[in-house]
């Protein structure tokens, strides 16, 4: 009893002297960290007063040089992203925030966070922590405060760290053929000597695979050796290509097909001699000894079924098919859609479509959310009502946890040919946005 009495003092005297009823604790990270390694954080949030306090909200905001890849062990989930981010536009923060709670008297709780370092960009000097905890909350007048607390500084141990970036070119590919785009780059903080690839595929899914480099190319069954570069240079901003070169593949999975390993350390490469390696794109891999590039991009694009409307009527029932869609590397204003590095600066994007019905515009359909991906499929519909001369409103836009950036709108008023041809846009940040109208069967 007298133990009791003794904690709800101490709790009392807290409340009386402190400014805040709240108390943040962030555990500190043993130093050095290596380019690449994953640090661990509890943020502990506990509350003060004898008194429960309402709407407690975390945000966490990792600076430029740490990505939040896990969430475990946390007191309250994080914030969907489906959820519409304008019913919590009094954030400030940009980063990961999480759904609000009721925190009782005396009261703790946890949240556990998984980062990776990529670059030392944070620093003690310029007193931007790795990570800052803010948290919101509503007083005794119900009036919102909040209050942050950052992460203590750890040293980094310099280190390359490579990033593999494998795109797939659509407009080369077919139903068995396809063409991806490889960009290897080092966004740590000193460069890296003799960089080379391994390539490793399912025979029984790939007949045919070519490889494109700058580099000698070995082929063996299953494996395909890129013969190291001389190095790539260290790039911690994510501005450089890298190593580029191209993947071209004969394969009925639409899914990427094989894997890449990327190999630093000393490695004896395959002699084009050797026993059971092929050497040239003509041998025993290739069925057919035609020449694999200039077929795999000669060949026409894959047809969409059933997309052309014969006979278009003003008053049908259209599905509008939301297809694809690219944009442009960076911001009006040359800078990076996100914060981060490499493939994480890609922009998060959504696509809204609104009807212009009864006098304003209403939303008939929001996409999910494509996460770093400068150019993301859909391949989604939603039943809307057009005619020629309707009015269909499209708005894309970068998923942001504090605030969506708005990388476009624009209106397209119906005409015959959208009905029969699709509509393809082009707008502000958008490169293009690819939408097909048919026609509603009705059921029978």
């Amino acid at each position: 009893m007298k133990t009791s009495y003794l904690c709800i003092g101490i709790l009392w005297i807290c409340s009386v002297f402190s400014d805040e009823p709240l108390h943040i604790h962030i555990n500190e990270i043993k130093s050095p960290v290596t380019i690449g390694e994953s640090v661990y954080y509890t943020v502990e949030i506990s509350n003060t007063t004898l008194n429960s306090i309402d709407n407690v909200q975390l945000v966490i905001s990792p600076s430029f040089g740490l990505d939040i890849v896990n969430l475990s062990q946390i007191a309250t989930s994080e914030i969907s992203e489906d959820v519409q981010f304008d019913d919590f536009d009094y954030i400030e923060e940009e980063g990961v925030f999480f759904e609000p709670c009721t925190l009782e008297a005396s009261k703790t709780i946890y949240y556990e966070i998984e980062c990776e370092v990529f670059s030392p960009y944070f620093d003690e000097e310029e007193q931007n922590g790795p990570l800052h905890a803010t948290v919101y909350y509503s007083n005794v007048s119900e009036e919102l405060q909040k209050i942050t607390k950052a992460a203590s500084h750890f040293q980094i141990e310099d280190a390359a760290y490579l990033e593999v970036d494998i795109i797939k070119e659509d407009q080369h590919t077919t139903k068995e053929q396809s063409k991806y785009e490889i960009a290897i780059s080092n966004i740590g903080t000193v460069g890296v000597k003799n960089v080379g690839a391994v390539i490793r595929y399912n025979c029984d899914v790939i007949s045919a695979i070519e490889v494109e480099s700058s580099t000698k190319v070995s082929y063996s069954e299953g494996i395909v050796f890129v013969h190291p570069i001389s190095g790539i240079d260290a790039d911690p901003d994510g501005e450089e290509a890298g190593w580029e070169w191209t993947v071209l593949v004969r394969s009925l999975q639409k899914e990427q097909p094989f894997e890449i390993t990327v190999i630093t350390e000393d490695f004896t490469y395959p002699k084009a001699l050797d026993e059971n390696v092929v050497s040239t794109k003509n041998d025993k891999m290739f069925e057919e000894k035609s020449d694999f590039k200039e077929k795999i991009t000669t060949l026409p694009t894959e047809e969409i079924e059933t997309v052309v409307v014969q006979n278009p009527v003003e008053n049908n029932t259209y599905i509008l098919y939301l297809k694809n869609a690219s944009y442009t590397k960076r911001k009006p204003n040359n800078k990076k859609w996100d914060f981060g590095f490499g493939k994480t600066t890609k922009p998060d994007s959504l696509v809204v479509v609104h009807l212009w019905q009864n006098g304003g515009w209403t939303k008939m359909y929001t996409t999910k959310v494509q996460k770093n991906d400068l150019q993301p499929k859909w391949d989604v519909n939603t039943t809307i009502k057009v005619k020629v001369g309707s009015q269909i409103k499209f708005e894309v836009f970068d998923k942001d946890l504090s605030k969506n950036d708005k990388m476009g709108s624009t209106i397209k008023t119906i005409n015959i040919e959208h009905l029969t041809q699709g509509i393809d846009l082009s707008f502000d940040s958008v490169i293009s946005l690819e939408c097909i109208l048919q026609i509603k069967t009705e059921s029978k």
